[in-house]
């Protein structure tokens, strides 16, 4: 920053001149004796301006102070001044004159990047070195021009420095107003690169011609005005610069709400002009005080009034303190090389190293490397250095070095005296209203609507007008539904309504838009306030309690199956075992087989009463009543659940069903569902719209056989409001395929876009949302869709797979037991007598004679060492037959002695 020094009194000045004097007339003397070179030096500038004449009476004082502090040197700067008077071609003349007639071995100079260009040939085609302390367009700086050497900041360096302001206040746009030429032109494409990699945007360039007139200005600060954004960053020399601020505060743009940022020198601004520009914010080279500015600045403003006959004296610029170290540098580089004319001097301006008044010089391929640069603030008619920035550090507190990470660390004063920071934008305009597009709703009113007496309602507008209220913009909004033009026969879409934002016919649209990518490709999208998703609407089939075979629902087929088949199984394992002998089981074939089957279904109700006798049926019979008990426990807890639960079986479960029978569907008017229809494979003659819930109801209703559709796809908001008209008949079945929801459209990049999206979250956060859905809403039960209850549950045979396999394997461990046993028995007979115990009227009938005696049974010695009787020709397993003396049969038994046996 550039301070005011302290006034110095009049004799203190006065002696250091003496002492000058004194230097440079023993300078003169040792030089009569000494050998020094002539280093000739032109200088081209446009000393008519007021920048020429203060870097004129910088350039003069630097010869001063470098030869008065260095009595013996080899080579004395000779400087050829040349006045270019603001013409480029002037500037080139004067070059040549100064190359071909002086002799001059480097030239300094060009006042601006214009002037630089052409000069920056004739260096190169003459081999001479240009220098210059005020071009700065960065489109000068190529290694194809390695006799340019640039002694101040390029414009590019301070790109970083207003990205880094425009971050750290959220400005999400930026308009940048710049002149016309080399200058003016060459950092925009910076300063676009450096703005979009922190996500800005520049809506708009706004570019004046060099010499543009005050009706050219104001024109384009009309423009300015009709746009949105706030912020603004000038690029200008210095009378166009400020032509247009003077004009600009006259429209009433340097009042709160604006931003501008000025490159260059702002204090060059306050200093020349009687108009207010408090508020502005520059950007520009840190320069700290020291004593050596100060003493510098005094010998500077009596220099400048000198030479200009008495005209006010000023404050240095940054260019002026920059024109002193150039011709610092210059003699330092020129003294390193002797004086003589040498390719190398560019080289030896490379090595020089030194502090500065403008900050430490050095420069690197030819260019000085950025300082620090310092972010100052108008406030009132002082200038205030506010904080530092630089590429490693960012923006830092010029008071402490500390860094800056949010706005509440840094204090500046913005246009309008105000303390608050600006948004950077302002919607509406001042002395408009925002245009808002509203849908044309014909079913869902509860969505939107307009009433006969003009007014809109609605859940959507009902949260947008919350969602503005939030926002202090109560009022300033008109809404205008949405027509297509008078020569467009086709039905409106979403899209087309959405595709008007894009089209500037209207700044936002509130209704139930979905978000979808392909939307958000030509508009911004708020954050959904109302969650949706996709799914279809079917009919119900016939309520299952009216149906005649209702319990067979309980089961699916598989396991009505299965369960028959282990009934059989098992009984043929207990009639195989008992059979042999339990008499229970005996007789003729069907009566066997009768038994038997009332035997193991009885068990369902368990109340089977023949008396088992082997403990391997015993065991079989066990594990089956317990799955019984458990199968038919199961049964009447489904059966239960289908009586009792209003459940609702949809005629279509998912779309493949509908995409196989290639069925007629429907699809909410005007929405995106019928793109994505013909993209999952529908045809789209079988595809029909529909707008209200009455519509839905209809063609559900009559079916695609009569006229109607099987389905139709709508998102779960419709649905919902569908099924709380119609609760009875209807169901939406299947997954949900997911959507973004309903959002509010804004044009693209819109700054409005993230402050209604925070209102949005803050509503739905808070008490208001549930107000309003209650609202609109509130006589329906199934507004949300998870409320539908699904179709009972048909229990499948893998459900019991476990117990199967238990009674199947106790089961078949039995029969082979018993089958083991009867073989080894069989392996076992002796045939000869014993005491045997047989049924009366014979054993093989089970108890009955028919007419015969029954053959006596003869048990044997060895059958009996064995215990293994056995009836001598009918029957193997005669020990069972003492079992059976032991207990009641249907007659009465009597004890037989074999013939051989008798006493």
């Amino acid at each position: 920053m550039i301070n005011l020094p302290s006034a110095r009194s009049v004799d203190a000045v006065n002696i250091m001149e003496a002492q000058k004097l004194l230097v440079l007339f023993t300078i003169s003397v040792l030089s009569a004796h000494a050998s020094v070179t002539d280093f000739n030096v032109g200088v081209v500038f446009d000393f008519q301006t007021v920048d020429g004449k203060m870097c004129h009476a910088s350039i003069s004082l630097a010869m001063e102070d470098f030869y008065s502090s260095r009595v013996a040197h080899k080579a004395r700067l000779v400087l050829h001044y040349r006045d270019s008077r603001e013409d480029d071609i002037e500037a080139a003349n004067q070059a040549l004159d100064l190359v071909d007639k002086e002799k001059v071995q480097a030239i300094i100079g060009a006042s601006t990047s214009s002037q630089a260009a052409i000069m920056i040939d004739i260096g190169k085609n003459r081999h001479v070195p240009i220098i210059s302390f005020s071009a700065t367009s960065p489109s000068l700086s190529s290694p194809r021009s390695p006799y340019f050497i640039r002694t101040t900041m390029s414009d590019s360096a301070q790109v970083g420095c207003i990205a880094a302001i425009a971050k750290l206040y959220s400005w999400g746009e930026v308009i940048p107003v710049y002149e016309n030429t080399r200058y003016g032109t060459g950092i925009v494409n910076y300063l676009v690169d450096a703005l979009h990699t922190i996500y800005v945007r520049l809506p708009y360039r706004s570019v004046l011609p060099p010499n543009a007139t005050d009706d050219q200005i104001i024109a384009e600060l009309d423009i300015l005005k009709n746009y949105t954004t706030r912020v603004f960053v000038i690029h200008m020399s210095y009378d166009l610069r400020a032509s247009f601020l003077r004009l600009a505060s006259q429209k009433g743009m340097m009042k709160e709400g604006f931003v501008w940022i000025i490159t260059d020198d702002v204090a060059d601004i306050l200093r020349r002009n009687d108009f207010s520009i408090e508020g502005v914010i520059g950007c520009m080279p840190s320069v700290n005080s020291s004593s050596k500015l100060e003493e510098f600045t005094t010998r500077w403003r009596r220099r400048f009034s000198e030479e200009n006959n008495d005209t006010a004296p000023l404050n240095p610029s940054i260019y002026s303190l920059q024109a002193y170290d150039t011709v610092t540098a210059l003699a330092l580089a020129a003294e390193s090389i002797g004086g003589l004319k040498k390719p190398s001097l560019s080289n030896a301006m490379q090595n020089i190293r030194f502090k500065g008044l403008a900050g430490y010089f050095r420069l690197s391929n030819n260019q000085l490397i950025a300082p620090l640069f310092g972010i100052m603030n108008v406030v009132g008619n002082d200038i205030e250095q506010i904080a530092d920035w630089s590429t490693e550090n960012g923006i830092s507190l010029h008071s402490n070095r500390s860094q800056v990470s949010s706005p509440e660390n840094l204090t500046v004063t913005w246009p309008g005296k105000a303390s608050t920071v600006p948004k950077g934008w302002e919607i509406p305009i001042e002395g408009q209203k925002l245009r808002v597009g509203v849908p044309r709703i014909g079913g869902f009113r509860e969505f939107v609507h307009v009433d006969d007496d003009g007014s809109y309602k609605g859940f959507c507008i009902d949260v947008f007008e919350a969602v503005m209220e939030n926002l202090n913009y109560s009022g300033k909004f008109e809404y205008h539904l949405f027509h297509k033009k008078a020569d467009d026969n086709s039905d409106w879409t979403y899209d087309d309504l959405v595709e008007q934002v894009y089209l500037k016919e209207f700044d936002v649209v509130v209704g139930d838009v979905t978000i979808l990518a392909n939307r958000s490709k030509i508009v911004d999208f708020t954050l959904p306030f109302m969650a949706s998703g996709l799914r279809i609407i079917v009919r119900v089939k016939t309520p299952l309690a009216a149906e005649e075979w209702i319990f067979m629902k309980a089961f699916n087929k598989d396991l009505w199956f299965t369960i028959p088949v282990f009934f059989l199984f098992t009984g043929f394992v207990v009639w195989t075992i008992e059979h042999r002998v339990n008499t229970a089981f005996r007789g003729p074939p069907l009566e066997q087989l009768g038994t038997t089957l009332y035997f193991i279904f009885s068990t369902v109700v368990f109340s089977h009463r023949e008396v088992l006798v082997s403990n391997l049926t015993r065991l079989v019979v066990i594990v089956w009543v317990f799955v019984v008990l458990i199968v038919q426990s199961s049964f009447t807890a489904n059966l239960s659940s289908l009586l009792t639960e209003k459940t609702l079986e949809p005629t279509y479960t998912d779309i493949t069903q509908l995409l196989k029978n290639k069925q007629h569907v429907g699809y909410q008017g005007g929405s995106f569902i019928k793109d994505y229809l013909i993209r999952l494979g529908f045809d789209s003659k079988c595809l029909i719209p529909y707008n209200s819930a009455e519509e839905y109801k209809e063609a559900l209703s009559k079916g695609p056989q009569s006229g109607g559709v099987a389905a139709i796809f709508a998102e779960l908001p419709y649905i919902s409001l569908f099924l709380g008209h119609y609760k009875n008949g209807f169901v939406a079945p299947g997954p949900t395929q997911p959507t973004a929801g309903f959002g509010f459209v804004f044009p693209a990049g819109s700054p409005l876009v993230s402050e209604v999206s925070r209102e949005i979250l803050k509503i739905s956060e808070g008490e208001n949302m549930q107000k309003i859905e209650k609202m609109w809403f509130q006589a329906n039960e199934n507004f949300f869709i998870e409320k539908i209850k699904p179709v009972p549950y048909r229990l499948p045979w893998h459900s019991y797979k476990g117990l199967f396999i238990i009674t199947a394997s106790v089961s078949g461990i039995s029969w082979l037991l018993f089958y083991a046993h009867l073989c080894l028995r069989n392996r076992m007979q002796v045939p000869v007598g014993g005491i045997v115990a047989v049924p009366a009227g014979g054993g093989g009938n089970g108890g009955r004679s028919r007419g015969r005696r029954p053959e006596p049974a003869v048990v044997t010695d060895t059958m009996a060492a064995t215990g293994v009787p056995t009836r001598v020709g009918w029957h193997p397993d005669v020990a069972t037959q003492r079992e059976l003396t032991r207990r009641p049969s249907r007659g009465p038994t009597r004890t037989e002695l074999h013939p051989d046996q008798q006493p």
